[in-house]
């Protein structure tokens, strides 16, 4: 999931954009993937348990390694600002207007000025077009390969896929669930030069 290398390859110079980090699983996939040769990865992720979680697990890796990491305990958005959310150290903490926490949200294009991402990954519990329309100008300037959950609501597994399309046109998209029943569903958007050529 995430990585599928019949879609594209990673290479040794990616700058992972990873918001909905969990614990750090993706990092650690990412890392291993690259056989450790990558540039950065900007991690983001709210809850403060999770967050804990994936800090104990960069904090393992050699520095060489680790000093590459970004780690911010936020949820992307279409906004900065606050809202709640519902936090219980699970793959399920999601944001909710009668959440027990309040977290901090930022535009992912406030986040990465000045970081041209070349790989975006968003597993945020439904938020993913939100936390799209936040990243407008990262997406249309940078032009990463996006690896999008469009799973969480029924609309998003053509919602997703149309608000991709009009943020760029030349984007090649591919649908693929990861488990039975359409569930880990992920919409991949693929910019010109980084299809896997040999299918």
């Amino acid at each position: 999931q995430y990585f599928p290398e019949d879609v594209f390859r990673l290479n040794g110079h990616e700058v992972f954009a990873d918001c909905g980090a969990f614990d750090g699983d993706s990092i650690e996939a990412f890392v291993r993937r690259t056989g450790r040769s990558f540039d950065q990865i900007v991690a983001l992720e709210p809850d403060p348990i999770n967050f804990r979680k994936m800090s104990d697990r960069v904090a393992r890796y050699p520095d060489d390694v680790r000093g590459k990491i970004r780690l911010e305990q936020l949820g992307a958005a279409d906004f900065n600002g606050t809202l709640r959310f519902d936090a219980d150290g699970s793959l399920s903490s999601a944001a909710n207007p009668n959440g027990s926490l309040q977290i901090n949200c930022l535009k992912l294009d406030e986040l990465l000025r000045g970081v041209a991402p070349t790989f975006l990954k968003m597993d945020i519990e439904g938020a993913e077009p939100d936390a799209l329309r936040g990243a407008i100008q990262t997406i249309t300037k940078a032009a990463p390969v996006l690896a999008i959950s469009a799973y969480h609501k029924p609309n998003h597994i053509w919602r997703i896929p149309e608000l991709i399309k009009s943020l760029r046109a030349d984007y090649q998209l591919y649908l693929r669930p990861h488990n039975e029943e359409c569930w880990d569903t992920v919409c991949y958007a693929i910019p010109a030069g980084r299809a896997n050529t040999a299918n």
